[in-house]
Formats: structure tokens, sequence, C-alpha cells
């Protein structure tokens, strides 16, 4: 009765190796082995295209942002030179209204 047991184990064996080897065989894992390396392929070339775009719109914000610096710089000079030209208006209306303020009250 052992033996019967082992029977259907020990034909298994020779038949599952006979099924690899009729896969193996057939090319069928070569197709697989080329679909994987189609997909890895792909993947790398996918990969490679986001890195170049990452790259291209980091030198486009590094642009901006230096665009922004210089705009902010040139404002800034503007600003500074609107504020003096407002002090020298204010003064020359404050030097104005005291001469005209002389002139009325008759001191000159």
């Amino acid at each position: 009765m052992p033996r019967i047991l082992h029977r259907p184990w020990s034909l298994r064996l020779p038949v599952a190796a006979a099924v690899a080897a009729a896969l193996l065989g057939t090319g069928l894992t070569d197709r697989s082995a080329g679909d994987l390396q189609s997909q890895i392929t792909s993947t790398r070339s996918a990969a490679a295209s986001m890195q170049s775009q990452i790259a291209a719109d980091s030198r486009q914000i590094a642009h901006t942002s230096a665009g922004l610096s210089q705009a902010r710089a040139q404002l800034a000079a503007v600003q500074a030179a609107l504020d003096r030209r407002v002090a020298e208006r204010a003064c020359s209306r404050s030097d104005a209204r005291s001469v005209l303020l002389t002139v009325r009250d008759g001191a000159v």
C-alpha cells in the first residue's frame, strides 16, 4: 500500500518537468522576457522624460526668480526717487507757504 501512495508523486515530478520543458521550448518565456524588457525600457524613457521636464521647469523658475528680483530692485530704485521728489515738493511747498505768509503779514 505505501507504494501506491508514492506512485502518484513519482509520476507528478516527471510530468511537471515535461510541462516546464515544453513551455520553455515554445518561446513563451522569450516573449515574456521581451515584454518585460519593453516595459522596463518604456518606464526608463518616461522617467528620463520627466527628469528633462523637471530640469526645464527648474530653469524657467530660476529665470523667473532672477527677473522678479531684478524687477523688485528697479521698483525700489523708482520708489526711492519718488520719495525724494515728494520730499523736495513738500519742502518747496513749505518754503512757498512761509513766503506767502510773510508777504501776507507784511513782513517783507
